[in-house]
């Protein structure tokens, strides 16, 4: 009797545990609180974004960040000397750390006393001196002017090494416009609450919105007078996800509908990115349902973007494909016959702080015809 006695009690206790557990484990989810951070932030990201200043910079492996029920979330630091260190913190809180990594910058070089940095606090106040020391609490300046006057490392929003003089013409400005090219997109995402409204041709508008740091959906109509005044619609949404600090991939879906030509479309795609928002590389596939049934074949696209100097970028966005069924009208702009067809194109996009301007050229080569002359392409890009 005591024995069982025993193995009741045993049972009970292992029960508990693995209950708690399971419990334990549903309820806390490792989350990413910004798209240019993953679940993971290592010591160089919380220096460059100055994260987590409780513990000398050198001192820290890395930080993770989890979310409980009841909008309760959680902290965790992990030290070199592999033990941890625990935060609680509240919506709000967690909301200022995704502020602070969105706008935040340092490019400081450790140990750099040479250099010549541009230092911005969160109040405005401005400084341009060397670097004595920069500590995780904080930074003694080094100059004529500023000689031994102490910053408090919490209180910084940016710092740029103004010695650099090709990263200071290209860095002082962000692309704003790194999240499409011509017609396709990137899949490098936006941040939540941002987006862009676009103007093709005039008559082609389309605004699109990042309801969180991985999902945006959009819209779009066109009114075109030289097509009997047809009114055409568009709907679209995507998810993007990083994958590496380079490698970006996305998926999406694309509804399009002809007013008055009675056609629709149903496409769904897929695209790969590789490179940064100033320079980069985009692999895609479309497919799906054109006006009467499935497409024969999917088109391929092969897109990318350089940055050039402070305001100028150079586009190219190339499409290949094959057209077995009957002739294509593409967004209304552009005849394909039948047959194979690549449609390619390169441009100059210019753009200041949150406004792009696009002039292209495209040309077209059909199976059954020759290089068809160039049409221009133009449009217009708000970003908020």
């Amino acid at each position: 009797m005591i024995s069982f006695s025993r193995f009741l009690v045993r049972v009970f206790i292992f029960t508990t545990i693995i209950v708690f557990f399971s419990i334990t484990s549903i309820a806390q989810q490792t989350i990413i609180v910004n798209s240019k951070v993953d679940y993971f932030i290592d010591s160089v990201e919380n220096f460059r974004y100055l994260i987590f200043l409780d513990s000398p910079f050198e001192e820290i492996k890395g930080i993770q960040f989890f979310k409980y029920p009841n909008e309760k979330y959680k902290m965790l630091v992990y030290l070199k000397d592999n033990s941890t260190l625990e935060k609680e913190l509240n919506k709000n809180e967690i909301d200022q750390i995704k502020y602070k990594i969105k706008n935040q910058e340092n490019s400081y070089n450790k140990y750099d006393t040479i250099s010549l940095y541009s230092i911005t606090l969160t109040n405005g106040k401005f400084f341009q001196s060397r670097i004595k020391s920069f500590t995780n609490t904080n930074i003694e300046l080094d100059s004529e002017i500023f000689e031994g006057e102490i910053i408090l490392t919490k209180d910084v929003k940016r710092v740029i090494n103004i010695n650099e003089g090709q990263k200071k013409d290209i860095g002082k400005i962000e692309n704003p416009d790194f999240s499409r090219y011509f017609f396709a997109s990137t899949a490098i995402p936006l941040n939540k609450g941002e987006g862009y409204i676009q103007d093709i041709h005039i008559f082609y508008i389309s605004c699109n919105y990042a309801f969180t740091n991985h999902l945006m959906v959009g819209a779009g109509f066109s009114y075109v007078p030289e097509t009997d005044m047809q009114l055409n619609f568009l709907l679209n949404g995507r998810v993007n996800y990083k994958l590496t600090e380079k490698f970006y991939l996305s998926g999406g879906g694309l509804y399009y509908n002809d007013g008055a030509m009675s056609k629709t479309e149903l496409l769904g795609y897929a695209n790969g990115t590789y490179g940064t928002k100033n320079t980069n590389t985009t692999l895609g596939l479309l497919y799906g349902y054109h006006d009467t049934g499935l497409m024969n074949y999917p088109v391929l696209t092969l897109s990318g973007m350089t940055r050039i100097s402070k305001h100028f970028s150079l586009v190219t966005e190339n499409w290949f494909g094959n057209i077995a069924a009957e002739n294509y009208r593409f967004y209304n702009i552009i005849d394909l016959d039948q047959g194979l067809f690549c449609m390619f194109s390169f441009g100059f996009r210019f753009f200041s702080e949150n406004i792009s301007f696009d002039v292209a050229l495209f040309d077209i080569y059909e199976s059954n015809s020759v290089l068809l002359p160039d049409f221009p392409y133009i449009d217009f890009v708000y970003r908020f």
